[in-house]
């Protein structure tokens, strides 16, 4: 199962299993999908954050929206060789 733990949980004293204080269901996207869709995907959805994994779901890494949208705008002004 794949969720998200709140920081106000983490402290508390808990009882059970942790999948009972996540969030089921983040979005994750993979590697290869292209930065201009996982920002529109972020910006409809008012998402902060999203998460990168592979296939198999590990984590990669968190991707903030900030910095992607920044990222998105420098590629696109010509700043930056990376793919979008």
């Amino acid at each position: 199962m794949l969720g998200r733990l709140h920081l106000r949980d983490v402290g508390a004293e808990l009882e059970g299993r942790v999948e009972h204080y996540m969030q089921p269901g983040p979005s994750t996207f993979r590697p290869s999908v292209p930065l201009s869709e996982m920002v529109d995907y972020m910006r409809e959805r008012d998402m902060t954050e999203a998460l990168i994994t592979t296939s198999d779901g590990i984590l990669i890494r968190i991707l903030n929206r900030h910095e992607a949208e920044h990222a998105l705008k420098r590629y696109l002004r010509g700043g930056d060789s990376g793919t979008p």
